[in-house]
């Protein structure tokens, strides 16, 4: 694991009480509490999508939903609910990008961070929100980032942190705004199958590596393909549709009402412990929501059970004239 660069708001940084810490006191305090964490099975959290810049989105919409029953001898729920959305998605016809004009896509997440207030202080675990409005077009981006107020799992180190002017390392109240350009490590869309057994193959080939140290690989692919259905990626009908059937062959749970489609998966995290993780799709087969929860929180950091660690709400992508212009 490599110390936080600072523009990496997904994983749990750590942050010194001198505002321009040198780099090699960065490195051996990042070093000390990556061992601290790894002992305590603290929480640290690696970025669930291949972005440039941090994503993430809004205020979640309550959904009422209700079970989807199986019959003897017939489908799975998941083959019965996803093998009907992904027929319906798969029947829609491709939205083409206009010449000139972008990709826009509107998120909002809150993700579980930490730091330290000095070296030998005490980490602090808290829910990070960020919402980010972006503008694509090709390899060229302009995303604003707006950080939002913490919420903390104890009040004196919340005082601390505010103490430390740790708010101000997380740029806690401010939007900022990024052209960037060039970018090369997001994944495309054109890469990957429509068929749904041959892209289930590529899935697993993806993390074969992380799997062959013997992590859970169901949770691992479901994190895949929360990343294929980014917005600003624009994955095809074809493609959700497939996508949707390589999610109904895993082992979730999944609940269902007319416009929306809920799995869940159990799983295992080295720092986490039990997690439930949750993606939610609309009728047209792109992703609302992901959640991940960590089931029996993490004690020695303060986080109570239940608590959504991860979450992610996102719009569908929308086409726009100039960077700036909404829908």
């Amino acid at each position: 694991m490599n110390p936080p660069d600072g523009t990496d708001r997904g994983v749990l940084r750590l942050l010194t009480g001198n505002p321009e810490p040198s780099p090699v006191d960065r490195d051996a305090a990042w070093a000390r509490l990556t061992a601290e964490i790894e002992a305590a099975a603290r929480p640290v959290r690696q970025p669930r999508r291949r972005l440039v810049v941090a994503a993430a989105a809004v205020v979640i919409a309550a959904l009422v939903a209700v079970a989807v029953m199986v019959r003897p001898g017939g489908p799975t729920p998941a083959e019965a609910a996803l093998g009907e959305l992904a027929r319906a998605t798969r029947a829609l016809a491709p939205e083409d990008l206009p010449v000139g004009s972008y990709t826009y896509s509107l998120t909002e997440s809150v993700q579980l961070t930490g730091g330290a207030v000095s070296p030998d202080g005490p980490v602090i675990a808290y829910l990070l929100p960020v919402t980010t409005e972006a503008w694509w077009r090709g390899d060229t981006a302009r995303i604003a980032t707006s950080v939002g107020t913490p919420v903390f799992f104890d009040p004196a180190l919340e005082s601390a942190y505010y103490a430390a002017g740790l708010d101000a390392e997380d740029r806690v109240g401010t939007t900022t705004t990024d052209v960037v350009t060039g970018v090369t490590n997001r994944l495309d869309p054109a890469d990957w199958s429509t068929d749904p057994e041959t892209l289930r193959l590529q899935l697993e080939r993806e993390v074969a590596v992380p799997a062959a140290t013997g992590a859970p690989v169901e949770p691992m692919l479901l994190e895949l393909v929360e990343g294929l259905l980014a917005p600003d990626l624009r994955a095809p009908p074809a493609l959700r549709a497939a996508l949707l059937d390589v999610v109904a062959s895993l082992p979730v749970d999944v609940l269902a009402d007319r416009n929306t489609v809920v799995v869940t998966l159990d799983g295992t995290d080295e720092a986490l412990g039990r997690t439930r993780a949750s993606l939610t799709f609309d009728a047209r087969g792109h992703l609302l929501e992901s959640v991940l929860v960590a089931v029996d929180g993490v004690p020695d950091a303060g986080i109570p059970a239940g608590t959504a660690v991860e979450r992610l709400v996102q719009g569908p992508p929308a086409i726009v004239a100039a960077p700036g212009l909404r829908p």
